[in-house]
């Protein structure tokens, strides 16, 4: 299984950092649709990109059925499809927006390296739903070498708090797997990774509705004696 996520990344990965990048290196964040290709995926990406939604389903159905791509061509495809249409833009609660967290102007608004302080930041924007500034936070943290489970414990806390929308509990688990098989090079990637996404679901419910938490949170810390 780890291979062929792999494989899979290998295939979408260039794409999706170019696609991810252009605003870092200068590049117009509207340079995708004239100028970035994606090989023998571009006929794909673009039937998924201009097909109405209510036809494309029949349309890649048949595909699959006559051998036309398969299912790993046609994932790709999506995720490629989305990085090109939506990368650069803030789209708040789904992760289409491909450009890498942090970026500078998010580094830029740290101003300690203390462990302490900087778990507080973290904590302070995940609340204030600030992906960059909770990437930032994290980011620091480790780039100064400070230890991982005080991290850990941050996220878990508030992954358990969330009512689902984001499946923090399950996301939580998937980046300790990928960070224990990750090259030390990039591994701390995974976690900042899991600062963005859970500052991005924090106080929202499968409903994509603000003000929530997890139904019987309150009940349970109040049980354990811990504060909620």
């Amino acid at each position: 299984m780890q291979r062929n996520r792999r494989e899979f990344l290998e295939n979408v990965g260039s794409g999706m950092l170019i696609a991810g990048l252009g605003s870092s290196l200068g590049v117009s964040s509207a340079f995708a649709a004239e100028s970035l290709e994606f090989g023998k995926l571009r006929p794909l990406v673009g039937l998924l990109q201009e097909t109405p939604a209510e036809k494309i389903q029949p349309i890649l159905v048949k595909k699959l059925k006559d051998g036309g791509t398969d299912l790993k061509q046609l994932i790709a495809a999506a995720a490629l499809a989305n990085a090109e249409t939506f990368g650069g833009e803030d789209y708040v609660g789904f992760h289409t927006e491909t450009e890498l967290f942090p970026l500078e102007s998010h580094l830029e608004k740290i101003k300690t390296t203390d462990a302490g302080e900087l778990l507080e930041t973290a904590a302070g924007a995940i609340r204030k739903n600030d992906q960059g500034q909770a990437a930032a936070a994290i980011a620091v943290y480790g780039q100064q070498g400070h230890a991982l489970r005080p991290v850990l414990d941050l996220m878990l806390r508030f992954g358990c708090s969330e009512d689902g929308r984001l499946h923090a509990e399950k996301y939580f688990h998937t980046v300790g797997e990928e960070y224990r098989t990750t090259s030390k090079t990039f591994r701390w990637r995974q976690i900042v990774g899991l600062a963005r996404v859970t500052a991005s679901s924090y106080g929202y419910n499968r409903k994509d509705e603000h003000g929530h938490r997890a139904p019987g949170y309150e009940q349970v810390c109040s049980l354990l004696g811990v504060d909620a």
